[in-house]
């Protein structure tokens, strides 16, 4: 980024590593780790992209798109990596008498909303 602005180039470290600093230039790299941090901290993928598209340098702003669909397609999929385990807490019954049996609980616990299967 060129820029000697303090506020952006933390905002930049909030989903970036910085690797180098210069007058009027800062290096970063966006990285998984990275990324993924900035989701954990409340930063969606689409504020990280709609950063980078609002700030791009003059000759980005002249492509179409301003930022290439590999670069936004990664950085929503690290998002949905964070996503795709969900943990609920539950109690696991086993060793049923019958298969009615586990069949009349199983489907108790459907009607009630709390089966988790």
């Amino acid at each position: 980024a060129y820029t000697d602005s303090e506020l952006q180039i933390a905002l930049i470290a909030l989903f970036s590593e910085m690797l180098y600093r210069f007058p009027n230039l800062v290096v970063a790299q966006v990285t998984r780790e990275s990324t993924q941090q900035a989701i954990a901290n409340g930063i969606t993928a689409d504020q990280i992209i709609h950063f980078l598209r609002t700030r791009a340098h003059a000759v980005m702003l002249k492509q179409t798109p301003v930022l290439p669909p590999t670069i936004t397609d990664q950085i929503r999929l690290w998002e949905l990596e964070r996503d795709r385990l969900r943990f609920s807490e539950g109690v696991l019954y086993n060793q049923f008498l019958s298969q009615v049996d586990f069949e009349l609980l199983r489907d108790h616990a459907k009607e009630l909303g709390v089966l988790v299967f």
